[in-house]
């Protein structure tokens, strides 16, 4: 109902929807955290202003943490919100940037850390390999 939709998103902002989206993806709770992180990039792509608003809120360093913890499934999405934040978005790029925040060391040393993992592998042109299918035995 928010996504592309101008004055629904103005009124989750105003009503404080972006500090429910954070609190939804601090919990333990996998589902809403994907959930919360998938609209969270969706409102980045539709609006510069949701950015600013995000970083007022310490958003960057706030993925940043979340993405320290153990690896799980919903990484992937917590990164993807932050690439849509930093997209096109100097202050928020500069945010991520900063030595103190160590995202960079996070980052590379998680891609190590997956690197052998099947489900992790790309091929070539930035695709991931379709999943292995099931043989069936004979």
């Amino acid at each position: 109902m928010v996504r592309n939709n101008a004055e629904a998103a103005a009124e989750f902002s105003r009503g404080g929807g972006h500090a429910v989206l954070l609190r939804a993806m601090q919990t333990r709770v996998d589902k809403l955290r994907v959930k919360a992180a998938f609209l969270l990039a969706s409102l980045c792509a539709d609006d510069d202003a949701v950015k600013d608003t995000l970083c007022d809120m310490g958003m960057p360093e706030q993925l940043a943490g979340l993405l320290r913890a153990e690896h799980d499934p919903t990484h992937e999405h917590l990164t993807s919100a932050l690439l849509a934040l930093v997209t096109d978005h100097a202050r928020a790029a500069a945010e991520c940037q900063r030595e103190e925040l160590g995202l960079r060391r996070l980052l590379e040393a998680r891609v190590k850390e997956l690197a052998g993992r099947e489900e992790c592998q790309v091929r070539r042109g930035g695709q991931r390999d379709p999943p292995p299918t099931k043989r069936k035995l004979s």
